[in-house]
């Protein structure tokens, strides 16, 4: 037997606010080399028409040297192999986050106590059920049976303290350009059925985009696109996203995002949708007690004042029952239409 081939695997490098897509050689399981990767002429990408112009996605980007060298953090023995968080460190910005300690402060891993009291926070606010959906990052997959095995034993221990809210298995999962060939391995909401929770990048659009949600419906997967509202790219032309659900996608959108934690620019981009009925689910996105917790409570008070009690009822708990009984939601046609005025089409006719 000779040696094993090289395998090719494409996928995104950088974080979630600047990936770049690369070719990542692989032998014997061990990554040789990482080098950019150009779209070939079959892939849609996204584009905008201006006047006699066309604005398309970039086919081809070059890799910063952070990037390339991500391979040695694969391998680097002081690779953080489980959640930290600072010990001194608290949201909100100012003395709180005591910035002048960072590299020096100590840290401490996340614990079972901190899920527990982040369980008895929902109960406050009158959440009964919880889908545990952790990241699923290109190259850093935690494998759905071991979500399964987490999300087993926290549901253990919170019978055990007569803690009575039910925990789901699920993931979010981050596009990658191969995600539809993935189907074994994918974190499907609930632990069963078709939906798929589908994280995209804050600043821009994959050229692949379009392309891979398509396939999933082929496969009929269900891709449900999470906070959409906070892509750059979706919250100047939202016929983007009405179009997406016109094929077949559905929209989470962020309780913090309805409530302005991410600013008044996410927030008015969120309530757009949620009049025009581009909104299917609400998701608390909690990560701590303190910074984003599991509370929807807010952000439904929101969606009632602009839709009506009942489409809050509809987004907070009807749509995510609906899911986790394994059955099809009802989609509402999207009520968007392209403005003509506004936005990045009146910064684009500045090149006119």
């Amino acid at each position: 037997m000779g040696d094993k081939q090289e395998e090719e695997i494409i996928t995104l490098v950088g974080d979630m606010t600047d990936c770049a897509l690369v070719r990542v050689y692989v032998k014997d399981g061990k990554i040789i080399r990482v080098r950019p990767w150009a779209a070939e002429d079959e892939v849609k990408v996204w584009e905008i028409k201006v006047g006699d112009r066309v604005f398309k996605a970039p086919l081809k980007r070059y890799l910063k040297p952070y990037q390339i060298a991500r391979k040695f953090d694969v391998y680097s023995e002081r690779r953080v192999k489980y959640p930290l968080k600072r010990k001194d460190w608290e949201p909100g910005g100012g003395s709180k986050s005591n910035a002048e300690k960072r590299g020096e402060s100590e840290f401490e891993r996340i614990s079972w106590e901190e899920a527990i009291e982040m369980a008895k926070a929902a109960i406050v606010a009158e959440t009964k059920a919880i889908v545990a959906t952790p990241h699923f990052l290109p190259g850093s997959w935690p494998g759905k049976s071991r979500v399964v095995e987490l999300v087993t034993e926290l549901q253990e221990r919170l019978n055990a303290g007569n803690i009575f809210l039910r925990v789901y298995p699920g993931g979010e999962v981050y596009l990658e350009p191969e995600l539809q060939e993935r189907t074994q391995d994918l974190p499907f909401l609930g632990g069963q059925g078709n939906y798929l929770l589908v994280e995209l990048p804050f600043d821009d659009l994959p050229p692949f985009t379009e392309d891979v949600l398509f396939r999933l419906r082929l496969k009929d997967i269900v891709p449900i696109l999470a906070h959409p509202e906070r892509n750059r790219v979706i919250g100047e032309d939202l016929s983007i996203l009405a179009k997406w659900i016109r094929q077949g996608a559905l929209v989470q959108v962020n309780a913090g995002s309805l409530t302005g934690v991410f600013g008044r620019k996410v927030q008015s981009v969120a309530e757009a949708m949620v009049k025009a009925k581009m909104v299917h689910f609400l998701g608390s996105d909690g990560h701590s007690l303190k910074r984003r917790p599991p509370i929807l409570s807010e952000a439904r008070r929101k969606i009632a004042s602009i839709a009506g009690e009942e489409e809050a009822q509809r987004l907070c708990c009807h749509n995510a029952a609906v899911l986790l009984a394994g059955e099809q939601i009802e989609v509402p046609e999207p009520e968007y239409h392209l403005q003509k005025k506004g936005g990045l089409l009146r910064i684009l006719r500045k090149f006119k």
